[in-house]
């Protein structure tokens, strides 16, 4: 071979070096994934020792990471198939999607690490740190992404997407998302793994709400174990507007579905919040469908119903009319304001710094002032209502939930005015308590999805809306109200979506993904760097048609500032590529994190197949479905949900102590003998037949092992209602209350004489 065509072909080598290098990591990529998924459904079996005896347990290659995965492959077949997958991506990429591979190794990328993810046997605390390494690793893809394109010389995407098109995809994945997490909620419930808490405290208030002789109120005896009304524990009128629905449907079907519809319908104000910010059509997507697959709102709908679902698009919706101008626009602000403090007493917090943000943010005075003293009065009502409901629990009253679940900071005895007085007194509390392990875990799950885009900003007035999270969720140490898989999450995360939002749009004039008003000049402008002199100006022409056509709505004409010259101003440039991959980088922190959480979420969709199979669900019905309802019934948490229409229902949680001692005796136990709740039903049969009930129905699975178990009281039980022990305890613990009170008084009175003596013997000593 001559020393020219050696030269050549290393020419060649080198500029087509980028290509093959992109097509190896591709191919290497796509093939792994597939073979995880391959790998992931291999049965194999194992012998372990459990109590003394062997026995076979079934568990999968891949999720079981250990040498023996990696032997069971063949390493020169692999090496073999990654090579042929490259060479077919080499090959597309020259000759059938020019340009493709900085789009494919993305994408590769983001197939890999979620199934990386997803797919190992491992807790949800390991996973979501290994969601955060592979979030952290996008941001690498996605640099040597963009210096590949560089060195191709390959445009940006300039050029927007339609408004007719940006709607369709939205309401396309809001349909698309609904459905999917709605089975998957539904499996959950029709599993019998919907628990007491929430699901069947709500399917009880709804049947009660739509039950004349209930008075239409939210009554509910598996809430606290005893008859009250819901609003003794939260004050939520909101409730009542799925109560047309619960006349005509069952209550558990309308709350499953109203539970994701209701949080993820916060896509449409979201939607239009863009549009009013004038962000570009395709920014304008990116950032609805980045509220859609949001952890915080699927991991929290997951977890049952919730008044809390209401939260997210009743925030948005005031948000969305803080905007507008029209004297209309203000009354539907207040509106949708006053929806979002019926949701619950806590709501105030967020319309209070709502109406903050409304004051110094957007400069509306008077509208900001006066949606902070209905907050305030209708804050006092609520509360006021929670008392008068809570007035006759046996119990006696808890107090407002506000409150109670800040202990950490002002102790158990402590009212709603003593967090204001500690915040002044002792700041640093509140410093150490908002920022421990498990908080900070949960701000990276908040923030990070996000790509921190809500604190990213020059507008200090944006960071009020920063205000609930820290209050909410931060403080406290009730650890529910920090975890994103539980519904005390979407009010914060949809003031978050909306703050990157408003951030994305005011970081730079856009150059990569141009706003609607100015996607002609900049797609005419940045099309002309990447071509010769002489194509800029009819390419320029082109494009400037090309926008026009695209711009259809009234809101694509409004004059905007002119752009300046992208070729002359670096910091427009630089400053609109860190946007874009903070938006791409949020898609795929949201997608990592939801990997993190899917296999608890497939658990449901896999019982409800296997369990349906073997006929599990048919015999748990038909057990059910004999329990007399008219009778005062105690279930197990997951069948307590299917028995919400009883006249007098209680969980196991209410009517045992940690020791499995009785509290409440019921005419009917229904108990759970599945998985790990067998141990403890089968210690509470053997307590109920020692108090004289009898075991009246049974359901067997396939293997002949108790799944449902239903006892009964007979004469020679004690009588229906609380313990003889729990009374006693009761009045023993009210009288050990009463004796510790007396003493105090004792304790300070003799103080007090004694204060007095001395002061008397010294004015005597003076004198």
């Amino acid at each position: 071979m001559s020393k020219e065509k050696l030269k050549a072909l290393m020419g060649e080598v080198k500029k087509e070096g980028p290509n093959i290098i992109f097509s190896l990591i591709s191919a290497w990529l796509l093939v792994l994934s597939v073979i995880q998924i391959i790998f992931s459904f291999i049965p194999k079996y194992r012998t372990i020792t459990e109590g003394g005896e062997e026995k076979e347990e079934l568990y999968y290659l891949y999720q079981n990471v250990v040498p023996e995965f990696s032997d069971a492959i063949n390493i020169v077949l692999f090496v073999l198939i990654v090579i042929a997958v490259a060479v077919a991506l080499y090959l597309m990429n020259r000759f059938w999607l020019k340009r493709s591979l900085f789009i494919i190794l993305p994408i590769s990328f983001l197939f890999y690490g979620m199934l990386s993810i997803a797919l190992p046997a491992a807790t949800v605390l390991d996973r979501g740190f290994w969601a955060f390494i592979f979030s952290a690793l996008a941001i690498l893809v996605f640099v040597v992404c963009i210096n590949y394109a560089r060195s191709q010389k390959i445009p940006l995407p300039t050029k927007d997407i339609s408004s007719k098109a940006s709607l369709t995809i939205v309401i396309t994945a809001f349909v698309l998302l609904s459905s999917y997490w709605t089975f998957l909620l539904w499996a959950r419930t029709a599993t019998y793994n919907a628990p007491c808490f929430d699901m069947g405290i709500f399917a009880q208030a709804y049947d009660n709400i739509v039950d004349p002789s209930q008075h239409f109120l939210p009554i509910t005896t598996c809430e606290r174990g005893e008859e009250l009304s819901h609003f003794a524990v939260h004050f939520s009128p909101i409730l009542y507007l799925l109560a047309p629905f619960c006349f005509f449907i069952e209550p558990l079907p309308v709350l499953v579905v109203a539970q994701i519809v209701l949080v993820l319908s916060g896509v449409f104000p979201i939607y239009l919040i863009c549009r009013e910010i004038k962000l570009s059509n395709l920014k304008t997507t990116l950032i609805s469908l980045l509220f859609l697959i949001y952890p915080v709102m699927s991991s929290g709908s997951f977890y049952d119903f919730h008044e809390n679902a209401f939260l997210a698009p009743l925030i948005l919706w005031t948000l969305y009319f803080s905007h507008k101008k029209k004297w209309y626009h203000t009354l539907l602000m207040f509106v949708f304001a006053l929806l979002v403090l019926m949701v619950k007493e806590d709501a105030a917090i967020y319309v209070a710094f709502i109406s903050l943000y409304i004051f110094f943010g957007r400069k509306r005075y008077a509208s900001g002032v006066s949606m902070f003293i209905m907050t305030v009065a209708y804050f006092f009502f609520a509360i006021s209502m929670i008392s008068h409901f809570q007035q006759n629990m046996f119990h006696g009253a808890e107090g407002n939930m506000l409150s109670s679940r800040y202990a950490n900071i002002i102790g158990d005895e402590a009212g709603f005015i003593s967090l204001i007085k500690v915040f002044i007194v002792d700041p640093a509390l509140y410093i150490t308590e908002s920022l421990t392990s498990n908080k900070l875990f949960y701000i990276l799950n908040m923030f990070l999805p996000l790509a921190f885009l809500p604190i990213i900003t020059r507008k200090p007035s944006r960071w009020l809306l920063l205000g609930p999270i820290y209050i909410l969720n931060l403080v406290t140490d009730y650890p529910y109200q920090h975890d994103i898989g539980y519904q005390y999450s979407f009010g914060s995360g949809a003031l978050l979506v909306y703050l990157a939002a408003i951030n994305l749009a005011d970081l730079s004039n856009d150059v990569f993904f141009p706003t609607r008003e100015t996607a002609a000049p900049v797609a005419a402008e940045s099309t002309a760097i990447a071509q010769g002199p002489s194509e800029r100006a009819s390419e320029a022409m082109l494009c400037c048609k090309a926008g026009a056509s695209d711009s259809t709505s009234a809101a694509d004409s409004a004059p905007v500032e002119p752009l300046r010259p992208y070729s002359k101003n670096v910091k427009v440039r630089f400053v609109s590529y860190l946007a874009a991959i903070a938006l791409l980088f949020a898609v795929f922190a949201s997608l990592f994190v939801q990997a993190a959480r899917a296999p608890y979420h497939f658990y449901y969709a896999r019982r409800l197949v296997s369990d349906t199979q073997s006929g599990d669900l048919d015999t748990i019905d038909d057990v059910l479905s004999r329990v007399d309802r008219s009778k005062s019934i105690l279930a197990s948490s997951g069948y307590l949900t299917h028995l919400y229409d009883a006249d007098e229902l209680y969980s196991t949680l209410q009517v045992f102590t940690e020791g499995n001692a009785i509290v409440r005796f019921t005419d009917i136990a229904v108990l759970d003998l599945r998985g790990s709740e067998k141990e403890n039903s089968e210690d509470r049969t053997r307590k109920y037949l020692l108090y004289g009930y009898e075991i009246t129905d049974e359901g067997k699975d396939a293997n002949g092992e108790v799944i449902i178990r239903v006892l009964e009281r007979t004469d020679a039980s004690p009588e229906v209602g609380y313990s003889k022990a729990y009374l006693a305890y009761l009045e023993q613990k009210a009288e050990q209350e009463k004796a510790e009170q007396e003493n105090a008084e004792q304790e300070n009175a003799e103080q007090e004489n004694a204060e007095q003596e001395n002061a008397e013997q010294e004015n005597a000593e003076q004198e």
